[in-house]
């Protein structure tokens, strides 16, 4: 049995390390899907380099309208892209943690599950942590600063994720899935989850039904850990402007929602408890990006002429191959190998090779009407910005 973790990411460069060891160190995860919406903080040149390695998938995904959320599009993109290569598909986000308090591995608890003949997806509640009274981004982790909870059965807790086979999805949503006839959510209680219209209603949905909250609140073997604010400066400074990746791009989450979710009620160190694990695997992670992505390595860039061709050169200390990658108008992706060879600064030895340069008319790398970025792909060095 095979299970994968699917996201969408923006901006989350500073989490993403601890989100992905995390779920790969502690929850066992076989693999992670990620769509990339295109962030401005460095998180698509992380993404990419993390596909290098093998340790995700990176699907770009622009948003391609302002009032058009990419979210399910990029679910549903991914569950036909890659339902064959995997049994189940869990759909959370980047701020979120599967926490997993049941002495045995997420897999073997899957397959308990199906026993029954019409199982085809767990539900997985909430349970939100707040910001700790952190008013201003510490060091450390997030899992290591944010260890004070929400009561366990605080109605927004109602909200769910699904955790759901991937042959029987027929509609993926944010918080629930529509899954094909026949077939039903069940919830931890190893009972078919009864869903209600909204957090505090009592209208119960018909059998077969689903809707992104559930009746009964169960979060204290399996849950969804929502890192939701974090500290206060980290959600205004952050997250509150970055847009919904459900709806529109000018949506803001402000003092009504930071409020609402910075829920600090309990001690909870149902993660904290992990972090040495954790932390192991960040370092083994970046280990691997150094070996097989430039990452990690010494990047040196000199641009020669940008008028009608983009010509220059990369020095770097990696040995594997070396390209660029350009996003134009923040939707279309392209790579450009190194193309020219540069004997003098091969011999004034600031490359160890002399296929260093690169040498593109314009009309080769493409049109654009608002920005272009070029960074070496793989790399955390941006080479060339410009917005007109």
């Amino acid at each position: 049995m095979k299970v994968a973790l699917v996201a969408i990411v923006k901006d989350e460069h500073e989490y993403m390390l601890e989100w992905l060891a995390y779920h790969r160190a502690i929850i066992g995860i076989d693999g992670v899907i990620v769509a990339d919406n295109v962030s401005s903080d460095g998180t698509s040149q992380l993404l990419e380099a993390l596909d290098m390695a093998g340790y995700i998938n990176r699907v770009h995904y622009p948003r391609l309208s302002p009032d058009a959320g990419p979210q399910i599009p990029a679910y549903n993109d991914i569950v036909n892209r890659f339902g064959s290569g995997y049994d189940y598909f869990l759909f959370i986000d980047a701020d979120e943690f599967l926490v997993n308090n049941k002495a045995m591995p997420i897999q073997e608890i899957l397959s308990q599950y199906e026993s029954h003949a019409d199982f085809g997806a767990l539900v997985l509640n909430w349970r939100i942590f707040g910001s700790a009274g952190n008013t201003f981004k510490r060091n450390g982790l997030v899992t290591e600063r944010f260890y004070r909870a929400s009561r366990k059965h605080e109605g927004v807790n109602r909200h769910t994720k699904v955790l759901a086979k991937s042959n029987l999805i027929d509609q993926i949503h944010i918080h629930h899935v529509q899954l094909k006839t026949g077939f039903v959510c069940y919830d931890e209680s190893g009972l078919p989850a009864v869903f209600i219209r909204r957090p505090s209603s009592t209208d119960i949905c018909e059998q077969g039904e689903s809707t992104p909250f559930t009746k009964a609140i169960m979060n204290s073997g399996l849950y969804v850990a929502h890192f939701a604010v974090k500290s206060k400066a980290e959600h205004f400074f952050k997250k509150a402007k970055r847009g919904s990746a459900g709806g529109k791009s000018s949506h803001e989450k402000g003092e009504r929602y930071f409020s609402g979710h910075d829920l600090n009620h309990e001690e909870c160190k149902d993660l904290y408890k992990h972090l040495p694990a954790i932390k192991d695997e960040i370092a083994s992670i970046y280990s691997r990006l150094n070996e097989l992505t430039p990452y990690t390595s010494y990047l040196r860039c000199h641009i020669d002429q940008t008028d009608s061709v983009f010509a220059g050169w990369v020095a770097t200390d990696f040995d594997g191959t070396v390209s660029l990658k350009v996003l134009l108008d923040g939707v279309y992706e392209k790579e450009l190998p190194l193309n020219t060879v540069r004997t003098d600064v091969f011999s004034k030895d600031i490359s160890n090779t002399e296929l260093c340069g690169f040498r593109y008319a314009w009309k080769e790398i493409g049109d654009y009407k608002k920005s272009v970025a070029i960074w070496v792909k793989g790399g955390n060095l941006v080479v060339f910005e410009k917005t007109v």
